[in-house]
């Protein structure tokens, strides 16, 4: 049994043990279907279902606006690592060219093959990031966008 008292002064959070229990709940559930929040009480007062239906959305609409703050500044920070990335590759193939208008000796194929390498090895974790690193955690935000839209009763 997990205790929250919906008429605390505080409207906009749930209990940290209630909330990890529904997004534990949500996460078995099946994509497709709707969600069913059913609230017991032991001394119902008029208003709890309110308060509580208040209390569940509040709850989840905070959370998704701290997710999406939080993807906006990793998307920023990665925008910015493919800028640095990028303009550091420029440098390294513009390096990788004038090393190739040299004589080929030894330390020149060697510096010329490195500048390239390290050129495109600088731009690869922002790359990655861009292809597949920015769905991470979108799990979190769609549950929460679930149990925000939940349906409340009490029994």
């Amino acid at each position: 049994m997990y205790k929250h008292d919906p008429h605390s002064r505080e409207e906009s959070r749930l209990n940290l043990v209630i909330e990890d229990y529904l997004f534990e709940e949500v996460e078995a559930a099946p994509l497709n279907a709707h969600l069913n929040i059913k609230i017991h009480f032991d001394n119902r007062k008029d208003g709890d279902l309110e308060a509580a239906q208040k209390i569940i959305k509040n709850n989840f609409r905070r959370i998704l606006k701290h997710e999406l703050i939080l993807k906006k500044r990793e998307n920023r920070k990665w925008r910015l690592n493919l800028i640095v990335g990028s303009i550091f590759l420029a440098i390294c193939l513009v390096i990788n060219h004038l090393l190739g208008m040299k004589e080929s000796t030894p330390l020149i194929n060697f510096l010329k093959e490195s500048f390239g390498i390290i050129g495109w090895v600088a731009i690869w974790e922002p790359a990655t990031y861009f292809l597949y690193g920015w769905r991470e955690g979108g799990a979190r935000f769609n549950y929460a966008i679930r149990l925000k839209n939940a349906n409340v009763s009490i029994e």
